[in-house]
């Protein structure tokens, strides 16, 4: 019983460590963050017996230009003028007694990877996981699995996706512009044994798509965070994130704190720069932080790494929508982390 449940545990949690395509380049996310746009969370209102109603009215005038419910007590707020002088804008905001803390609404990335057609490529690291052996004894199931990235596209060789949320209401989490999250999906959970693509670790993963980039594909710290109270609060125990910035952003830490404390397992990517720090989220102490490797073992120059130990590699396929709705195949090399 021991050795399955490790089986079934190494199977579940590999099949979510995967940094994908990169869009837009992390290091160009650098300092971004949504134009004009801040994120603001109130104390709560407990905290001020006999002064109800101060603070009813301070959170009546800040969010005058509110834009956004992230979750409770936290807003995205539209305010003018933070390009040309930031300071001034948020100390406007700080100085309220009843704030706990203002910044801007970062701009994260998804994250690169290259690519291959050649399914014989994924031999030598799936040895070295033992895959095949643990085939033999599952091929899927476990835990529900969050995808918090583009949307998922119900692929022909995925499985049948659970029901998801979106970040921006008019969109749908089955609305993969980018294909992003489609991809991640696929090197989780692409059907195996069915003739068609490449495999997923986990055979028959259970997927829940939940897209956080906008129609313009702006990807916000704001919505990220949305999707990750979502998940949580919806049924996930392991929670994908292949996006990463390097803004430290205390709307995006308090959302992983959230699903960490619901018993979600959280993993993201180390980030693409060569850099000897992570990018957030990976970077937060209750995120498993993930890089690329060359070979299966050896980091890859580009990744980032940071304190810890180097684990299992992978290489792995993912599905992507093409003209047609035909599969792209891509080979991911990774790295597992520890902190």
């Amino acid at each position: 019983m021991k050795r399955r449940l490790a089986l079934i545990l190494c199977i579940v949690l590999l099949a979510t460590m995967l940094p994908l395509a990169q869009f837009a380049s992390a290091a160009a996310a650098e300092s971004e963050y949504v134009l004009d746009e801040i994120v603001i969370k109130f104390f709560d209102k407990s905290l001020f017996p006999g002064k109800e109603r101060q603070y009813d009215n301070e959170v009546a005038r800040v969010l005058q230009d509110g834009i956004a419910a992230v979750t409770e007590n936290v807003y995205v707020v539209k305010a003018e003028g933070l390009t040309r002088n930031p300071n001034a804008v948020l100390n406007r905001f700080k100085n309220s007694a009843y704030i706990e803390y203002v910044e801007p609404n970062y701009i994260a990335a998804f994250e690169a990877v290259p690519n291959d057609t050649n399914y014989n490529a994924m031999r030598p690291s799936l040895t070295v996981l033992n895959a095949m052996d643990g085939w033999d004894i599952i091929t899927g199931g476990g835990p529900v699995v969050a995808v918090v990235d583009s949307g998922i596209f119900q692929h022909v060789d995925l499985p049948t996706l659970l029901p998801g949320y979106s970040a921006v209401a008019s969109l749908s989490p089955n609305n993969d512009r980018v294909g992003h999250g489609t991809g991640v999906a696929g090197t989780i959970g692409a059907l195996g044994n069915n003739g068609i693509g490449g495999v997923g670790i986990n055979w028959n993963a259970m997927l829940m798509p939940i897209k956080v980039d906008d129609a313009s594909g702006t990807l916000s710290v704001a919505n990220i965070a949305k999707g990750i109270i979502w998940a949580a609060d919806n049924g996930a125990k392991i929670i994908s994130l292949s996006v990463s910035t390097t803004a430290d952003s205390s709307t995006l830490k308090n959302a992983i704190d959230y699903a960490y404390g619901k018993g979600c397992a959280i993993f993201a990517s180390a980030g693409n720069d060569g850099k000897s720090t992570l990018n957030f989220p990976a970077r937060y102490t209750n995120v498993m932080a993930v890089g690329s490797s060359t070979t299966g073992t050896s980091r890859a120059n580009s990744s980032n790494y940071g304190i810890g130990m180097g684990g299992l590699g992978l290489i792995s396929y993912t599905t992507l929508t093409a003209s047609g709705g035909s599969s792209v195949c891509f080979f991911h090399h990774y790295l597992l982390m520890r902190k």
